[in-house]
């Protein structure tokens, strides 16, 4: 079962490099159109002016680069989700930092109101599995004598997968909410 579980997760761990490769290379490429496209960069220029926009407009290549990037993050939140709601606390912890590591990248084209909304929901994950060991560590402090053992084991499963549960919950329902806000703001600039 174990087995199956780090062999599911390293298969997503490298789809999701793979897929930040490509938005890396979309992205690095976009660059390079913007740089030698001059003239349409004067069309667009003027067309942002007309409209009271910032000057910069983004290619198409980057625009693909970030929906890349947001199909990261939420391949991210789903795999988090699993493994929450496996009970896999250290996988999850691992998990969210590597997450919050991907986040941080400045080169990264994400919005920066979806790149702190994205981190939001990892230290959510990383917060709710933090304090399920720091459960289990008082618990473990407060140990009289041998006799304990057997109900302190029995306490820490139920304990642990009901907190793994809600921060898996937690992690669903922050998701899901911010699809459906990105996806209302897409729908409205098109």
């Amino acid at each position: 079962m174990i087995y199956l579980a780090l062999y599911w997760l390293v298969g997503s761990l490298l789809l999701l490099f793979i897929l930040i490769s490509r938005a890396s290379t979309m992205y690095s490429q976009a660059d390079r159109v913007n740089t030698i496209d001059k003239e349409n960069l004067i069309t667009l220029q003027s067309i942002s002016d007309r409209h009271h926009k910032s000057p910069f407009i983004p290619s198409r290549a980057i625009q693909q680069s970030s929906k890349v990037l947001m199909t990261v993050a939420y391949i991210l939140a789903a795999i988090l989700v699993k493994t929450s709601l496996l009970g896999l606390g250290s996988v999850s912890i691992i998990l969210s930092i590597f997450a919050l590591l991907i986040m941080g990248i400045n080169r990264l084209n994400l919005s920066s109101s979806a790149r702190a909304k994205f981190k939001r929901i990892f230290k959510v994950a990383l917060a709710g599995h933090l304090l399920a060991y720091l459960g289990l560590l008082v618990k473990v402090l407060l140990i009289d004598g041998a006799e304990d053992i057997p109900a302190l084991i029995v306490s820490h499963f139920v304990l642990h997968h009901v907190l793994c549960a809600l921060v898996a919950g937690t992690i669903t329902y922050l998701t899901l909410r911010l699809y459906t806000q990105i996806s209302n703001e897409n729908d409205a600039t098109e």
